[in-house]
């Protein structure tokens, strides 16, 4: 994962379970997991597919897909992280 593509408050997967960001430094994620903080590497964080499990905790239950610019770019929400950016970016607030 690349750092850019992570925010304060996203989910992602570490190398036991799941993980909420809590701070973002140049080494590595500070994380909230379960109530306990951990210093984690930047390469063991793994993005969190978006499954019918996610879609249901989130209470998310579309696909957003944007398409902007010139060349067409798109994004999907593949991974629980897009979902909340791409939510995030589109109405100010927390999925």
């Amino acid at each position: 994962m690349k750092k850019s593509d992570v925010r304060i408050g996203n989910i992602v997967g570490i190398p036991i379970e799941w993980a909420t960001v809590n701070e973002i430094d140049d080494e590595c994620f500070v994380l909230l997991q379960n109530g306990d903080y951990a210093s984690i590497p930047w390469t063991a964080i793994e993005p969190v597919p978006m499954s019918p499990e996610w879609r249901a905790k989130l209470n998310f239950n579309g696909s957003l897909t944007l398409m902007f610019g010139k060349n067409g770019l798109l994004r999907s929400t593949d991974f629980v992280h897009d979902a909340q950016n791409l939510y995030h970016a589109l109405t100010g607030k927390e999925l």
